[in-house]
């Protein structure tokens, strides 16, 4: 373990701070208060709301906040206790990234809608995630441009409303960011979107409808995990 976090997880344990925790379940973010219960040869157990629990097995680690840590921390997880929501962590280090500090709430779409891009060139995509002012989608890296749809490009989008699909919208957008999607065939572009005021409307009342939704499936799960923990 870095020390010099060993150090400060040892000082907060002592003072009974708490510290959040950030995972992602369908793009939607989890962020949930923990504390520290042990700190025992690298491995330190945490008492985590029964949601992270779940994410954090789903993903094998965390990220960690707290004021008195200069960066964000990654740790990886060791074990799981459902029966009293403890979990244990190790191989903290500081994240280089900007990992969970998304401004706005995005969510997966239950199901996925194409988008369709435009700025002198044209491509079609599918969305990966949605939010009040962001949309992420994936794209055939062979229909990629970076001159049309590179990082900084104002582009054109059009897309059907993933809750009312006989309408079809079109706003403008700027690609924030371009990353592998992780696969051989595609990238995934990151969107600033500019919605009019009803566009807007419309995706908010869909991103808040998602996270009921996604909110009701982790707890399906919990109470799953909670039927198969108890004796």
């Amino acid at each position: 373990m870095n020390q010099d976090i060993f150090g400060i997880l040892v000082d907060l344990a002592k003072s009974g701070e708490k510290m959040t925790f950030y995972n992602t379940y369908k793009s939607m973010p989890v962020c949930f208060e923990a504390e520290i219960i042990k700190i025992s040869h690298g491995t330190v157990s945490f008492k985590v709301h029964k949601y992270q629990a779940l994410c954090i097995k789903k993903s094998g680690f965390t990220i960690i906040r707290h004021p008195f840590l200069p960066k964000a921390i990654l740790a990886k997880v060791v074990n799981i206790d459902f029966t009293q929501m403890i979990v244990g962590l190790y191989d903290f280090q500081y994240l280089t990234s900007p990992a969970g500090n998304r401004q706005s709430v995005r969510v997966e779409p239950e199901k996925t809608f194409g988008v369709f891009l435009k700025n002198g060139n044209a491509a079609n995509a599918f969305a990966l995630d949605i939010s009040e002012s962001g949309l992420g989608v994936s794209i055939k890296k062979q229909l990629y441009l970076p001159a049309a749809f590179g990082q900084d490009k104002l582009i054109v989008m059009e897309f059907r409303y993933p809750n009312m699909p006989r309408l079809v919208t079109k706003m403008k957008g700027i690609v924030t960011n371009v990353v592998d999607d992780y696969s051989e065939d595609n990238l995934r572009l990151g969107i600033h979107m500019y919605p009019d005021k009803e566009s807007q409307q419309m995706i908010a009342d869909y991103v808040k409808k998602r996270q009921a939704e996604i909110l009701d499936e982790l707890e399906s799960f919990n109470r799953l995990v909670q039927m198969k923990t108890s004796p």
